[in-house]
């Protein structure tokens, strides 16, 4: 089989693969928009300062930023789905321990460590998946479908 040629997926399959790169878009965007409902009252709660706030904000965007497109490369050399994985795990645990701490400096360093999880998915799987997978050979897997595969992955995005 050709890189060029549709997989074949059974529907299950078809559903898990959309299912798998939604959620991983999901974790990454509500990582950036989840933030501000509760960053008023964590500051209060800690007495951090505007810089603070700031970098608690910057944190996870720069590094995440900063690490997009070198992570698009691990996709490449250690596989699609793992890389995925540990992405999700690194973001996900930093996001839960997030939830326990006390000081600013501890949560800006997490949103960095997040930035780091969410730069993985997001670039090495879910472009490489959405190029190969769905857009690439999307007559493999949705063959009557193509707005109903791209439109749940369009409206987390947005």
């Amino acid at each position: 089989m050709s890189d060029s040629a549709a997989p074949t997926l059974s529907g299950r399959q078809r559903t898990s693969v959309l299912a798998a790169i939604a959620l991983a878009l999901m974790m990454v965007v509500s990582a950036f928009s989840g933030l501000n409902v509760a960053l008023p009252d964590f500051a209060v709660d800690t007495g951090a300062s505007q810089t603070d706030v700031t970098w608690i904000i910057d944190a996870y965007t720069l590094v995440f930023v900063r690490l997009l497109l070198p992570a698009g490369a691990l996709g490449d050399l250690f596989g699609r789905k793992g890389v995925l994985l540990t992405g999700l795990v690194i973001l996900g645990s930093a996001a839960t321990a997030a939830i326990f701490v006390s000081s600013p400096q501890t949560l800006i360093a997490l949103r960095a460590v997040m930035g780091v999880g969410a730069a993985v998915p997001l670039w090495a799987v879910g472009a490489g998946l959405i190029a190969t997978v769905l857009m690439g050979a999307i007559a493999g897997i949705y063959p009557a479908a193509r707005a109903a595969c791209l439109a749940p992955t369009t409206a987390l995005s947005a």
